[in-house]
């Protein structure tokens, strides 16, 4: 077995072991009932302690791709896939029969991230320079002039009904198969209380957006990252994941990706489509950036292209508007969106209608698509920016320059751990979010996130140039320290 140990990188090596194993695995290189090495063997044909290598069989144990055998050691689990005709999914027994309060995690890095002294290349957000204010406060006063009295009281908790036939059109669906949310990270707290039992296999692309794998970890989630490339997500590994492990659903972010700012293309989508089919599996799909395309030909959503049934597919208004407002919004089958009603219910009775009601009347109006032109335009600018910034000052970093969306993904030079650069940025006053936080399997050590919408053009800039210099000086760093180790005097 071709497998070497990379003991420079920052990547631990029980990590590194799995990841080459999960990839012969599931490209057939170790074919199903395949034996795997035993642990002592293994170990000292690589060079690492036994420890090391239990570790990764554990990963992969977890993971559901490998099993052991009393008195015949560990062997890839066999694949129960076949084919078989599109049959309509079971809805009620994939929805779990109760739900668990979870509290997400919160991290330290946020807090450091808020610092107003920072040049924050991290934030998520959109710009605030370009809000629709005169715009909503005119919409704001009129609507609460004509309606006021009722949408100050209660709203239906599947949300305001203007603004779900509006949605719904634009899907193709009836408003009874959408669900006003408050913000769409609502929308998977919901689904993963909804289809999640603990213990449950889930599958998600790797990278990933950070806020779905806190969620779907604090219900309790398996999570399995397949790999995504230029073109989306890897189908072929795609496949032997749910013909191994039967995962309850597939989490996607097909369009502008959120880290990695790729977009699955037409093809692969389609075959994502089929692999849900054949192995009876529900996708989630995320989809709060394809509305921000700067160029190139817009494509479907799989929600779109789903003739059966099996797509939820989720979006909010704050990354095209403003997140203040807490407006996102879900489609799906009418039984999952009464299930989802129902626990929504449980959680905060109904989203803010006054809310609902403007961003309905701002669409109505045709301001939506007026102000995206202007985003757009705005957006692009920002993009091509910190393009030109990282090529000047930061020209060892590589990365692929997004269609649309709000990331530029990177990665480091060799052997620079994104975690190193960030104590070096935070230095320099500027900050970015780090690689590992987007994997489920910690993976994106020498990778990095930028964001490119929030800060003004100069700024952006000027955020290059300090992660450039904080860069600069850590390989700087490195090299005294290995010539210091050089000259100390063997004792």
């Amino acid at each position: 077995m071709d497998l070497k140990v990379d003991r420079k990188s920052p990547t631990p090596l029980h990590l590194q072991i799995a990841h080459h194993l999960r990839e012969l695995i599931l490209k057939g290189v170790i074919p199903a009932g395949g034996q795997l090495p035993p642990t002592r063997k293994f170990a000292r044909e690589l060079g690492v302690n036994r420890s090391t290598v239990v570790q990764a069989y554990h990963k992969l144990w977890s993971e559901g791709l490998i099993e052991g055998h009393v008195g015949r050691g560990t062997t890839v689990r066999h694949n129960p896939g076949a084919e078989a005709p599109v049959s309509p999914l079971p809805w009620e027994m994939l929805l779990a029969p109760q739900p668990e309060a979870v509290e997400l995690e919160i991290r330290e890095l946020m807090r450091l991230f808020s610092r107003e002294d920072l040049i924050s290349l991290a934030a998520g957000l959109p710009s605030p320079d370009l809000y629709p204010l005169e715009e909503v406060a005119e919409i704001a006063g009129e609507v609460l002039a004509d309606e006021g009295t009722t949408l100050l009281q209660r709203c239906a908790v599947e949300g305001y009904l203007p603004l779900r036939r509006l949605l719904a059109e634009r899907m193709g669906l009836s408003p009874r198969e959408t669900l006003i949310l408050s913000g769409s990270q609502q929308g998977l707290y919901l689904l993963a209380q909804a289809l999640i039992t603990p213990g449950d296999f889930v599958v998600v692309e790797a990278p990933t957006y950070l806020g779905a794998l806190q969620v779907f970890r604090a219900a309790g989630a398996r999570l399995i990252g397949v790999p995504v490339d230029e073109h989306g997500m890897d189908m072929t590994m795609l496949e032997n994941v749910l013909a191994r492990t039967q995962p309850k659903f597939i989490y996607t972010l097909p369009t502008f990706q959120n880290p990695a700012g790729i977009t699955m293309v037409t093809e692969r989508r389609q075959r994502l489509l089929d692999l849900a089919y054949r192995y009876r599996t529900p996708v989630i799909e995320d989809d709060p950036y394809s509305l921000l395309r700067y160029e190139g030909e817009a494509l479907p959503p799989l929600a779109n292209l789903d003739t059966h049934g099996y797509v939820i597919y989720l979006s909010t208004f704050s990354k095209i508007l403003f997140p203040g407002l807490r407006i996102g919004w879900l489609a799906a089958p009418q039984r999952v969106v009464e299930h989802l009603a129902t626990l929504k219910r449980m959680i905060d009775l109904f989203t803010n209608a006054p809310a609902q009601a403007v961003i309905a009347e701002f669409c109505r109006r045709g301001l939506l698509e007026r102000h995206l032109e202007g985003v757009r335009d705005e957006y692009r600018q920002r993009r091509d920016t910190m393009v030109g910034a990282l090529k000047d000052h930061c020209p060892k970093i590589e990365f692929a320059v997004p269609e649309g969306g709000y990331f530029i993904w990177c990665r480091l030079p060799r052997g620079i751990a994104a975690r190193e650069l960030l104590r070096e940025a935070f230095r320099e006053r500027v900050s970015f979010l780090t690689g590992e936080l987007f994997y489920p399997d910690g993976r994106g050590q020498e990778e990095i996130r930028l964001t490119f919408t929030h800060q003004p053009p100069a700024t952006i800039t000027e955020g290059i140039r300090r992660l450039g210099q904080a860069l600069r000086r850590l390989k700087r760093n490195r090299v005294e320290k290995a010539e210091e180790a050089l000259l100390k005097p063997i004792v």
